[in-house]
């Protein structure tokens, strides 16, 4: 049987070996083309505003970590909070060809002093190269846990207005790393995710280690990652109240840091209407979103043709999730006004279906209206803090047709990195698959906090 260090020793060859193959491919027009991640922004100046926040009380927050923290969204929570505001002149582009070579590498040209800007490269796995093997792998590992991918979490809970419930994960726990001043990430997941979810893990990972050193806080939505349902209605793609609790709770509680936000799928969206719902009032110094629909009725129409991956694979696994927490949660939800939408839906519904439900749960005319009304494309141009926005061309779910892409030519805070492959939520490089896009989001955080 081959030692441990026989082993380490071919791996390490493998990967010194693939790195040689990549970077003589790099040279060439062809890996530019076909690899190349393409950046969208108009590189405009502005002025970023870094947020520090301090409670105007006496600090009264504990460092429990009890199970449930009930708090209530209230505007009034503003008026107790000092805001520190450092302001710097950025530009994304300079940003990024600066301090994240994940994005944007340089090379120095004869012909000037400056480094030359030009495209990083993201290729995919060998064993996973089309967006669909990507897609598929990711929704399956998710499901899995290796001593490698565990990470520890203290969990609390909030009550809303409404009687709902949200619970937040803390990583590093609170019970080990008690509060400071540390910058903080919230993590937005995808539909009926959470958590446990692989591609969340492998960010906090990142974020939370000695290199970059971040505290991560993962919301967790109504009923997901076996978070209660207490009210009779769960969570859509557009509902950031929620959210938006978290946040004006834990600025009271972490005097001195600085708060940004990363999004994945349906939690991007949400992010990124939060985000251009606060404006100029953001509390957030910056945001990341991932894999985002930005336009939920193509989106949804999209996943919906007719081919045989949509009608076996990605509608009937869209949908099943939810469905799963529609009926471990029949007793709660079926206390609302909406019983004999609820009880018309069934394993076999489609996202139609449940959309229709979501809709008419959460005050909108028709599910087309609630699409419209929570598409985060209308909320870009109101955009005022750093975000960069990671999809890739072959997302079986959040096509690029989907990507408002005249946006990101004209508000100077948006930045789109767009990559050819990479699929749903996978982005998985190496023979060994890894997740690509911690890297660029711990980096830009960093180069925002350092900045």
């Amino acid at each position: 049987m081959p030692s441990v260090s026989y082993l380490s020793s071919a791996y390490q060859w493998t990967s010194d070996t693939i790195s040689g193959i990549k970077n003589s491919i790099a040279q060439t027009k062809f890996a530019e083309d076909r690899f190349g991640i393409n950046i969208e922004t108009p590189n405009t100046p502005f002025t970023i505003k870094k947020k520090y926040f301090h409670s105007s009380k006496p600090n009264d927050s504990d460092n429990s970590t009890s199970s449930e923290t009930i708090g209530y969204s209230n505007d009034s929570n503003l008026n107790q909070f000092e805001i520190e505001t450092v302001e710097k002149d950025l530009q994304i582009l300079d940003l990024l060809k600066n301090n994240c070579p994940s994005l944007v590498s340089t090379k120095v040209s004869s012909n000037s002093a400056e480094p030359e800007i030009t495209k990083s490269f993201f290729v995919p796995s060998p064993t996973l190269p089309l967006g669909d093997l990507q897609t598929m792998y990711i929704s399956q590992i998710s499901r899995k846990q290796t001593p490698m991918d565990i990470v520890k979490y203290d969990r609390e809970l909030f009550k809303t207005q409404d009687g709902g419930t949200v619970s937040i994960d803390w990583a590093p726990p609170l019970s080990e790393v008690p509060i400071d001043n540390r910058p903080v990430v919230f993590i937005l997941h995808g539909l009926s995710g959470g958590s446990h979810e692989y591609y969340v893990r492998a960010v906090t990972r990142m974020l939370t280690s000695e290199q970059y050193n971040f505290r991560v806080i993962v919301m967790n939505a109504r009923g997901c990652s076996r978070t209660p349902v207490t009210s009779p209605r769960l969570y859509n793609a557009s509902y950031t109240n929620d959210f938006r609790l978290v946040v004006n709770n834990i600025k009271q509680r972490l005097p001195g840091s600085m708060l940004f936000g990363v999004g994945f799928s349906l939690g991007s969206n949400v992010l990124v209407k939060y985000v251009g719902e606060e404006g100029e009032n953001c509390p957030l110094t910056a945001a990341i979103s991932v894999c985002n629909p930005f336009d939920l009725r193509k989106s949804s129409e999209y996943v919906q043709r007719p081919t045989l991956l949509n009608k076996y694979v990605y509608e009937p696994n869209l949908a099943r999730g939810i469905m799963r927490s529609m009926k471990r949660h029949y007793d709660v939800l079926s206390t609302g006004d909406f019983t004999e939408k609820l009880d018309k839906l069934n394993m076999k519904s489609g996202m139609r279906d449940i959309d229709d439900l979501v809709a008419t749960v959460f005050g909108y005319e028709s599910r087309f209206h609630y699409y419209e009304e929570g598409s985060s494309k209308n909320f870009l141009d109101k955009v005022k803090v750093p975000l960069l926005c990671i999809n890739s061309i072959d997302d079986p779910v959040c096509p690029p047709e989907c990507i408002p892409k005249e946006e990101f030519s004209k508000n100077p805070h948006l930045v789109l990195a767009l990559t050819n492959y990479g699929g749903h939520l996978g982005f998985f490089e190496g023979i060994y698959p890894e997740i690509w896009y911690k890297k660029p989001i711990a980096e830009f955080f960093k180069a925002i906090y350092d900045h």
